[in-house]
């Protein structure tokens, strides 16, 4: 689970666009944009992982910043990574549970590459909070609340939470 803290900026007034041909005017005149992917102009990279990279993006028609996770271009067996990404993208879609990101749509580049927006979560990975449990105890400091083992077992617990109810659902992870 990825996690960045960031300030919205949000625009005013802009919801009322008219649509051309099924899209938005802002996703109709940026599409030769090469920082667009669908309605959503990248920021910029906030993550890498084996299939792909997730960046930061704005969503034009809603105004709204979002986690954009896109394919990374992967020269063995192309048609293999398109097909688990899509399918990542729908099971993703039909899981509802409090601690499982929501996927927002499915987009694609103007190569036809697919990418996937989903809500961007604030905040550190579980990664970085044991990193710095880590280094509280190497360095022999008391550990603050917020990496208390009673937290770290809540987050672990959520996780638990999150992996019962997609296995429930039919997903393997």
């Amino acid at each position: 689970i990825a996690a960045i803290s960031l300030s919205q900026q949000e625009k005013a007034g802009a919801a009322s666009k008219p649509r051309t041909q099924g899209r938005s005017r802002d996703t109709w005149e940026h599409s030769a944009d090469p920082s667009m992917v669908g309605r959503y102009r990248v920021l910029g990279a906030i993550g890498r992982g084996g299939v792909g990279v997730v960046s930061l993006a704005r969503d034009e028609s809603l105004h709204r910043k979002v986690a954009l996770k896109q394919l990374h271009d992967v020269s063995e067996s192309k048609d293999v990574s398109r097909h688990r990404f899509l399918r990542e993208a729908q099971v993703t879609a039909q899981l509802d549970h409090p601690n499982i990101v929501p996927l927002y749509s499915l987009e694609y580049t103007k190569e036809g590459q697919p990418a996937y927006a989903m809500k961007l979560v604030q905040g550190r990975t579980l990664q970085q909070l044991l990193r710095e449990v880590v280094q509280h105890y190497e360095e022999k400091k008391p550990l603050p609340r917020e990496l208390s083992l009673e937290t770290r077992i809540e987050h672990f617990i959520k996780v638990c939470d999150a992996v019962a109810y997609a296995h429930s659902k039919g997903v393997i992870h």
